[in-house]
């Protein structure tokens, strides 16, 4: 038996120990998976949280306020000052029926009343003609208020002219109805009533004009046409009857359907049949290439594999295996069951080699009559060839003279209908469209629809970000609340730390904590800060979050067994060593005997907290048996802590922490102290936690709220699942103060902010 010399508690056995391992992991891990699926579940079935969507869109009102205002700003600059426009309305009815000129052969014709027929109007009525013949007949382009003279001179395209006279219009379907309502707008009133009815008079002209124009082009085209087809569909049609009373093919038809579809048949039975042969061909010279003792190739030659004596053979044999593999495992070789078992498999391996040694008379009988079958078939299928051909070739020019009969008949019939249809003259005909009422000039302007289209853009301003806020929320993977920590992560949350600036007797520092935050004294480095809240700010609200997690461990004590706590994080960053050192003072100011082990020994944090960034003999030194323990236990400002520093970098820290000495430092510690409180350094980071996790009986997790992306944090405690530690529960730090998370835990707390004193007693009455 051996021990991983990272992890001591992991043992390793033989084989059989090993699979039931994995097999054990792969369960548990299959169960977590499960239960993160239940979770998952459970917070997209709870309710809507409205207090908290309250909070959400408080803490987010600065930006939903700022996309309203801009966008508001533009709409006002966009519908305001603009100047007052008249508007006149002409009615064009769309009648129900017109004359039908043309119709082409199994089309359906659309009805003047249909609604697409309808729509199309609509359009045309704006199209680039209409509008070109409205500006040529009016003389518009030298109306200056329409077509102002452009910078720098030149004159319009006819483009830039339809663009601006369309911008005049519009053009609406009236509901339910055959009608179609056509507005022209303008500053000036009779402007606006002459380009409403010229666009009507133009599109009613231009409608007439290519109507009359078509329908006496087809009317010609379709009296020539008519002659000539019918004279030549008399041709075809004798020359049809001339063929089928010299060949007597007057069921040629039918005769071809039966011989082609009995071709098909036989050729395919032929193919078969070859590809059969061939394959038994290729297996009869595999067999004789294999060796007959080589049961294994022979058994790979599909044919021989096939053989019903073959295959009886094998599915016994493989029956018996089956059944003397479990006896192998109730009983011994000299065992009466086991040896008759045996003699059975090798009377069936017996069995089986005699039966590949006949295969070779087998596979030939198959091949002669695989031979003798294609043969027949290639007999019938040669027979089924002649007679098509011969069929084929009375086929051909039959075909060619019936479709050359149809297609004449159907063009003759289409002219012949064409023609009946067509009732009147190309003089007479009419457009299907009737005025109904021609455009009037108006008296009154518009109404001004700026205010409305203002608050409308408002509203939808206001519904879109609100819309944008929940959204980026509900996407966002990260832990907001006290209870989504409990929920997703099935752990209990021990403390929140609020994020909140606090005054103390040093710099004013970011509780939550940014740890990048330099010192400001002058004549001093600049190193980083860590304020110790509950000996600074004792009556601030991060002081009373760390004596309320500091109550949530000593209750957890008859639970798990906490007097050596570690803390770790996720990734870096989330403010662990914060949270560590406001932790160990919290214990020391209640009089608990407590040391603060720095063992993040590649990036050590608390010296510059405790010894103002100066790097001393510490744990490294002490592992690697330079110095004793009571040279680098150093006592602090704070009375009952002390402190054991990171030391000097070490080229091998995994390899110190999961040293013999780590455990014997341990259970000094554990003997000399009430508590003893270990920073370590993030899980994903290197492996140094995870060790250390292996002998320490106790971790708390700390996570950075709206920060810590929820896979990180799962798969870190998915890691620590894995070591001989127990999660006593999370620490939510920098929870924010304007959020639902800290509001629930925290806003009747601070009404007792001003009476609290270093050891929590009232200093002043309420």
């Amino acid at each position: 038996m051996s021990t991983d010399p990272l992890f001591p508690n992991n043992e390793s056995g033989g084989e059989a120990s090993l699979s039931g391992g994995l097999d054990a992991a792969k369960s548990q891990h299959g169960e977590r998976r499960i239960s993160s699926r239940m979770l998952d579940m459970h917070r997209s079935a709870e309710g809507i949280d409205f207090r908290r969507i309250f909070f959400l869109l408080l803490k987010r009102l600065w930006i939903i306020a700022l996309i309203v205002i801009i966008g508001t700003v533009v709409l006002i600059r966009m519908f305001t000052g603009k100047p007052r426009m008249y508007e006149a309305q002409a009615i064009l009815e769309v009648q129900p029926q017109e004359e039908k000129v043309l119709k082409a052969e199994n089309v359906i014709q659309e009805s003047p009343g249909t609604g697409d027929f309808i729509n199309t109007v609509v359009l045309a009525l704006t199209s680039r003609n209409i509008l070109l013949r409205v500006i040529k007949e009016n003389n518009l382009t030298k109306d200056p208020h329409l077509y102002p003279p452009k910078k720098g001179g030149g004159s319009y395209s006819e483009d830039q002219l339809c663009d601006i006279l369309q911008s005049h219009y519009r053009v609406l379907p009236m509901r339910g109805s055959r009608l179609i309502q056509i507005l022209g707008r303008d500053s000036n009133p009779k402007t606006a009533a002459l380009l409403t009815q010229s666009l009507l008079n133009a599109f009613i002209h231009e409608t007439y004009q290519r109507r009359s124009s078509a329908s006496r082009m087809a009317n010609e085209f379709l009296s020539d046409e008519a002659a000539k087809l019918k004279e030549k569909l008399q041709q075809s049609e004798s020359a049809l009857q001339h063929y089928k009373e010299e060949n007597n093919a007057v069921s040629l038809e039918q005769n071809q359907n039966i011989i082609v579809e009995k071709l098909r048949q036989v050729s395919g039975m032929v193919t078969q049949a070859q590809d059969a042969r061939l394959k038994i061909e290729a297996d009869i010279e595999q067999f004789r290439r294999t060796d007959p003792k080589n049961i294994q190739d022979l058994l790979t030659i599909s044919s021989i594999a096939a053989l019903p004596q073959v295959t009886e053979a094998r599915t016994q044999l493989q029956t018996a295996q089956a059944d003397f593999n479990t006896l192998k495992q109730r009983y011994m070789y000299r065992h009466p069951q086991y040896i008759a078992a045996a003699t059975k498999i090798h009377d069936l391996q017996e069995r089986l080699r005699m039966a590949l040694e006949n295969a070779g008379v087998e596979l030939g009988k198959h091949y002669e009559k695989s031979q003798e079958t294609e043969n027949k078939l290639q007999s019938t299928l040669k027979e089924q060839e002649e007679k098509a051909l011969q069929l084929n070739k009375l086929a051909i020019p039959y075909n060619v003279l019936t479709r050359e009969v149809e297609s004449d008949r159907a063009l003759y019939e289409s002219v012949v209908n064409r023609m009946k249809e067509t009732g009147v003259k190309a003089s007479e005909e009419s457009a299907p469209y009737r005025i109904l009422e021609e455009a009037m000039v108006p008296s009154s302007p518009m109404p001004n629809a700026s205010i409305r289209w203002i608050f409308v853009g408002f509203m939808v301003l206001l519904g879109g970000s609100i819309a944008a806020v929940m959204i980026h929320d509900r996407l966002s993977s990260t832990i907001r609340s006290v209870d989504e920590a409990e929920n997703l992560l099935d752990h209990p949350v021990l403390g929140s730390i609020p994020d909140e600036k606090i005054k103390g007797d040093l710099s004013t520092s970011n509780a939550g904590t940014d740890p990048s935050i330099k010192s400001k004294r002058s004549n001093q480095p600049r190193i980083k800060y860590y304020p110790i809240s509950v000996a600074e700010a004792p009556n601030s609200s991060i002081a009373e979050s760390y004596r309320s997690l500091r109550t949530s461990i000593m209750l957890l004590d008859s639970k798990l067994d906490t007097k050596t706590l570690m803390f770790t994080s996720a990734i870096p960053a989330e403010g662990k060593t914060f949270c560590t050192l406001n932790t160990a003072a919290a214990f020391a100011i209640l009089g608990k005997k407590t040391v603060i082990v720095d063992a993040d020994l590649r990036r050590p944090a608390l010296q510059h907290a405790l010894l103002n960034g100066e790097v001393t003999a510490g744990l490294s030194d002490y592992l690697s048996g330079q110095v004793t323990l009571e040279e680098v236990l150093t006592p602090t400002k704070i009375p009952n802590l002390s402190f054991l520093s990171a030391g000097h970098r070490s080229t091998i820290p995994a390899e110190l922490l999961a040293s013999k000495e780590m455990d014997d430092l341990l259970v000094i510690l554990r003997s000399r102290f009430d508590r003893v409180i270990i920073d370590s350094a993030p899980i994903h980071a290197v492996s140094d936690s995870l060790i250390l996790a292996s002998k320490v009986p106790t971790t708390a997790m700390v996570i950075r709220t709206e920060s810590t992306s929820l896979h990180a944090i799962r798969r870190a405690m998915h890691l620590l699942r894995d070591t001989d530690t127990q999660v006593a529960g999370l620490i939510l730090n920098r929870m924010k103060r304007r959020g639902s998370g800290y509001y629930y835990y925290y806003y009747y707390g601070r009404k007792y902010q001003d009476y609290r004193s270093l050891d929590g007693s009232p200093t002043k009455k309420a």
